[in-house]
């Protein structure tokens, strides 16, 4: 667990929470413990509301003791399940950012999709084999290099042929390669159809809906949930605009909205992202906090995964 400091702020980042045991490859947060968290920040310090915190940041006005911004990413289930209630019950706001192809085209997103084939596939020397027949031979003696396999086997959580399935399906191989392996990869494992998944696994829009009359922040998380750093600035744009069209026009974003990278990364353009649409400030995945003495930038905030409090 870091250390926390007075004057400063702590953005904390969740995924699933959710009170039932979870799978390896779901990383959940037991609601137990999110509970516990939330009273210990409560009790050192202050949550912020994303209207407080936007103010705090633009001019630098920072409370004796520390405070807290709840940031919820991927629109799960969950969130409106189990986190939203507790937070609405304690009059505490959190800020929730959805990739808008879950509700739009109805689409599980890459990253639950890998979640699930290496929950329904227990062995994963099995399952990488399986996708090395299915690559084509080319392609194959590329990723099977020692030079690239020894990039992604460093890793305390999973073993070797874990991650280099997960590095497989999320950026390392070429993007159309990618889209379509994890499509037939789900057709030949899961049993069950893409809108049931949907259904299942995230919040639906009146759900969203009414979160947001409640005070709850949602931001702009792209529209498919595709990796910034890789894209150019009109790619970037495009996810930007048609996430932030349909979140207003649904009702689920008020006029002040603000930006949560899509897997927290970034590139040279993002920063122009700011010039064409206007949003209050952007989050990343570097861990790190704001406090008066901190050279921040509210375009590339950094932000703490929620196991660092644990």
């Amino acid at each position: 667990m870091i250390k926390i400091k007075n004057k400063t702020i702590y953005i904390i980042m969740y995924h699933y929470v959710c009170p039932k045991k979870n799978s390896k490859y779901f990383p959940k947060l037991n609601f137990t413990d999110f509970k516990k968290q939330i009273n210990y920040f409560q009790k050192i310090g202050r949550i912020l509301d994303n209207e407080e915190f936007t103010y705090k940041i633009n001019y630098k006005k920072f409370d004796n003791k520390p405070n807290f911004l709840l940031t919820f990413d991927d629109g799960y289930k969950d969130h409106y399940d189990y986190v939203y209630p507790y937070l609405k019950k304690n009059n505490i706001m959190g800020n929730f950012y959805v990739p808008t192809s879950i509700w739009n085209k109805k689409k599980i997103l890459d990253i639950n999709k890998i979640h699930l084939i290496l929950n329904k596939e227990k062995n994963h020397k099995k399952l990488l084999n399986y996708i090395y027949t299915l690559l084509e031979k080319d392609i194959c003696k590329k990723f099977k290099s020692k030079l690239i396999i020894d990039k992604v086997i460093k890793n305390k959580y999973d073993k070797p042929e874990t991650l280099i399935i997960k590095r497989f399906l999320q950026y390392m191989l070429p993007e159309n390669i990618r889209i379509n392996l994890l499509e037939y990869l789900c057709n030949q494992l899961l049993n069950t159809s893409e809108a049931d998944l949907v259904k299942k696994t995230y919040l639906s829009i009146k759900e969203a809906q009414e979160m947001s009359k409640n005070h709850m922040h949602f931001g702009s998380h792209g529209e498919t949930h595709r990796n910034f750093r890789l894209l150019d600035f009109k790619d970037q744009l495009l996810e930007v605009k048609n996430s932030v069209k349909f979140l207003k026009k649904n009702r689920i974003s008020k006029k002040e909205i603000s930006l949560c990278y899509p897997w927290g990364e970034v590139n040279k353009f993002s920063k122009k992202l700011f010039d064409k649409v206007p949003m209050q400030y952007g989050i990343t995945v570097s861990p790190g906090c704001i406090s008066e003495n901190s050279k921040y930038s509210k375009y590339f905030l950094p932000r703490y995964d929620t196991n660092y409090f644990l």
